[in-house]
């Protein structure tokens, strides 16, 4: 029984720690990307937590894939 208190309590601590690491803030990474003309942001802020969603990513892969292009040539 003491085996399997210690365990749970275990698994509790890494639970914690993992839910607090993906809580981080990089909004001052974000700043420094700005600044240097590599990344936008929104009107609404970074909005860094929130996923992209699929038309948005091809949006992204589309235009990514058009400035190569246009470099080759």
């Amino acid at each position: 029984m003491k085996k399997m208190r210690i365990a749970l309590a275990s698994m509790l601590v890494a639970a914690g720690i993992t839910a607090t690491a993906g809580a981080a803030n990089f909004t001052n990474c974000a700043d420094r990307l700005k600044d240097v003309g590599l990344f936008q942001g929104t009107n609404q802020g970074y909005q860094l937590d929130k996923a992209p969603t699929v038309p948005r990513l091809r949006q992204c892969w589309s235009a990514c894939w058009a400035r190569r292009l246009r470099r080759k040539s």
